[in-house]
């Protein structure tokens, strides 16, 4: 792969017809600037940003790969809290071992795990699944305490915070000779490791 440089935002992978935390039938990938989608009904409102072009039949039965990068300017440790109906996971800094396993046929429920991070990019990804009912999926994050509150304080994921890197998509690469795109991650798996 090559890659054209960070855009804000992340890329939400789409799947329909999932089985529980399975990958499922891909339908597209969109970019979307933050992870919000509060607690609700499973309808295109609820989702909104997921369906642009329209492919998008169902709201039941799917599943989401949310993947990109937080960038951290203050290094210490920030407490994640991933909140979902149904289930998620969150994964940070390439690591196959899960942050936060929220990962049940659950009401809307919250987990909060502490993770050290020093300043940079950190590659992250979530996985979410969604069964028959009601739905939804937020990620919250809170700085060191030390921190302005104001700034760094829990709160929904800033989108000035998340990137996502743009894989080269054609035949030239920002004027880098020719390249492929080869997709290194298998389905649900580590991006950019």
């Amino acid at each position: 792969t090559c890659h054209a440089g960070f855009l804000p935002g992340l890329e939400v992978e789409f799947r329909e017809n999932t089985g529980w935390m399975l990958p499922g039938k891909y339908v597209e990938t969109v970019v979307v600037p933050t992870i919000d989608w509060e607690w609700g009904p499973p309808t295109q409102e609820t989702w909104h940003g997921l369906n642009p072009n329209g492919l998008v039949k169902s709201w039941k039965q799917f599943g989401l790969l949310i993947r990109g990068f937080i960038y951290i300017s203050n290094a210490g440790w920030y407490d994640f809290c991933l909140r979902s109906d149904d289930g998620s996971k969150l994964f940070l800094d390439s690591k196959l071992e899960e942050t936060i396993d929220n990962a049940k046929y659950q009401s809307m429920t919250q987990k909060c795990e502490s993770q050290y991070m020093s300043p940079g990019f950190h590659p992250f990804h979530v996985r979410y699944s969604q069964g028959d009912q009601y739905c939804g999926l937020t990620m919250d994050v809170a700085g060191p305490t030390w921190l302005d509150q104001n700034k760094f304080g829990k709160a929904t994921l800033r989108k000035d915070w998340l990137w996502y890197a743009k894989v080269c998509t054609d035949s030239t690469c920002s004027g880098h000779g020719v390249c492929e795109s080869v997709n290194t991650d298998p389905p649900y798996g580590v991006p950019y490791n």
